[in-house]
């Protein structure tokens, strides 16, 4: 029977883009206006036509208006985020599943799963693999692999670390600490951008084997391409 375990991954993969960038656009959307309605905000307070702060009649407490415009801002932009982080969680399930479909695992084990699919002629990406991996991880778990190994996917401005206090034995075990012993708001300080999810789907789709005779009937293809036109 013919391994169709390559044209799965690919037909699960294509509504999971597609839904991707139909949502990025809706939120995009909404980001752009909210941008818009704090710049005009400030050309407002610029031009003397509405007040920076205002005051509560009955309490007399005084409130930042700015600060209450750009709230907006700030919810679009985790909106956005918050949109590619359960798209990078899916990405990951849908390669896991398809792994343990095809090498019939009853759990994914990374490691072994990389071996396995290698003997069989699967043309695995491991470090772009991993990198997925781990996004997924301190999505879900909060994991500091993330840190130890990409951090630049950190936003520096947002993350704030300090020392667990553990004897080294101790924090090995402990996901949530990095090498280095350190605690920290790894999915706080999460940056996730487009370019992140688009890899994440071409990492998968590319890591599949294609049947010999798709391989081959590409190759022809290619030669035919290649070859002048008489």
């Amino acid at each position: 029977m013919a391994d169709l375990t390559y044209f799965m991954l690919n037909f699960a993969l294509e509504p999971i883009w597609g839904a991707y960038k139909a949502g990025k656009e809706a939120l995009t959307a909404q980001y752009v206006v909210a941008v818009k309605k704090y710049d005009e905000f400030l050309a407002e307070v610029k031009a003397g036509e509405v007040d920076a702060v205002w005051e509560d009649e009955e309490t007399g407490q005084v409130f930042d208006h700015g600060e209450y415009v750009l709230a907006d801002q700030l919810i679009a932009e985790s909106a956005l985020q918050s949109h590619r982080q359960a798209f990078a969680i899916m990405i990951h399930h849908v390669w896991e599943k398809h792994v343990c479909y095809a090498l019939k695992a009853p759990e994914y084990q990374c490691n072994k799963a990389y071996g396995e699919l290698t003997k069989k002629g699967w043309p695995i990406d491991k470090p772009r693999l991993e990198r997925l991996r781990m996004t997924a991880n301190v999505i879900k778990h909060e994991s500091a692999e993330l840190y130890d190994h990409h951090r630049e996917m950190l936003d520096a401005n947002e993350l704030h670390v300090f020392e667990s206090g553990l004897p080294l034995k101790k924090r090995k075990t402990i996901k949530t600490i990095s090498k280095e012993g350190l605690r920290g708001n790894w999915l706080e300080a999460l940056n996730l951008t487009d370019d992140d999810i688009a890899d994440f789907i071409d990492t998968v789709r590319k890591s599949a084997l294609p049947p010999k005779g798709l391989i081959q009937r590409w190759r022809q293809q290619a030669e035919d391409e290649a070859t002048p036109q008489k």
